[in-house]
C-alpha cells in the first residue's frame, strides 16, 4: 500500500470515527427535548444494550474457538 493510499484511509478511518452514530444523535434528541434524565435513562438504556450484545459475541467466539 502506498502512501497516498495510507493518507486516504487514515482520513477515511477519522472522519468515520469522529462522526456521531444514532445513538448518540438520539440521545442528544432525548435530552434536548425531554430533559436530562431522560436523555440518561436512555444513554444508560443504549449501553446495557451494547453490553449484552458484547457479551453475548464473546460467548459465541468461545464456543467457536473451543471446537
Amino acid at each position: 500500500m502506498d502512501a497516498h493510499t495510507l493518507g486516504l484511509f487514515a482520513l477515511a478511518f477519522l472522519v468515520f470515527a469522529a462522526s456521531p452514530g444514532p445513538d448518540n444523535v438520539t440521545i442528544v434528541a432525548r435530552t434536548l427535548h425531554q430533559g436530562a434524565l431522560s436523555g440518561l435513562a436512555y444513554g444508560a438504556g443504549t449501553v446495557s444494550g451494547i453490553l449484552v450484545f458484547l457479551f453475548l459475541a464473546a460467548m459465541g467466539l468461545s464456543v467457536l474457538a473451543g471446537e
